[in-house]
């Protein structure tokens, strides 16, 4: 085997080893994430769900993960028969 050949398959494992070490590192941090979500009703549909996203983030908090990667909202298409809109917030958080 010539040096060339040499270099160039432990350049080969030291990549595959790198590529492992970060797809190991992505799953474990899968893992430890938690998605908390939060219902809520109102008679505005933004204040209903601004409320229902600062109460997951407050539970994201509350467990000690202050680390809050992405908050959503949905709200059901139309307001029931009361006027009242219900949404759902979700924070997903990590420690």
């Amino acid at each position: 085997m010539t040096i060339r050949k040499i270099a160039l398959a432990f350049t080969f494992a030291l990549v595959a080893t790198s590529a492992q070490a970060q797809d190991t590192g992505r799953r474990m941090q899968l893992v430890q994430q938690d998605i908390i979500t939060f219902s809520s009703s109102g008679n505005n549909k933004a204040d209903t769900c601004s409320s229902a996203i600062n109460m997951a983030r407050t539970g994201c908090m509350q467990q000690r993960k202050f680390n809050i990667s992405r908050v959503s909202c949905e709200c059901d298409g139309k307001p029931d028969a009361a006027g009242r809109w219900s949404c759902v917030g979700t924070a997903i958080c990590q420690p």
